[in-house]
């Protein structure tokens, strides 16, 4: 008798932590594409944003200057202190970003 019921407590067990492993293989899994990710950008992406950025200077260079200064307010989502290039991030590469924060004037103390 005593047998069957340790063959069935070591089935519920095995039961029991199959979705246990699952959680963290699923964790370790994320955790190592987080840690190996590099970003990639290809020809015919960059050529795109170039592209658009030479669009923007040239419609810049036409507008009238009537003394008034430019403002630009960048509002992101889900986005640190740390994740621009400005602030410090190796892993985020973001040029035109850290551009506009030495031009200009960064408010990173606020409430909101």
């Amino acid at each position: 008798m005593v047998q069957p019921v340790r063959t069935w407590l070591k089935r519920i067990g095995l039961v029991l932590a199959l979705p246990a492993l699952l959680i963290i293989g699923g964790l370790l899994y994320a955790g190592i594409k987080i840690a190996l990710y590099s970003q990639k950008d290809d020809e015919a992406h960059l050529a795109a944003k170039a592209a658009y950025l030479q669009t923007l200077t040239r419609t810049a260079a036409t507008r009238p200057r009537d003394g008034r200064p430019n403002v630009v307010i960048l509002f992101y989502d889900d986005l640190g202190y740390g994740d621009f290039g400005f602030t410090g991030s190796k892993a985020i590469k973001t040029p035109n970003i850290d551009a506009l924060a030495a031009a200009g004037t960064v408010i990173s103390n606020f409430q909101s």
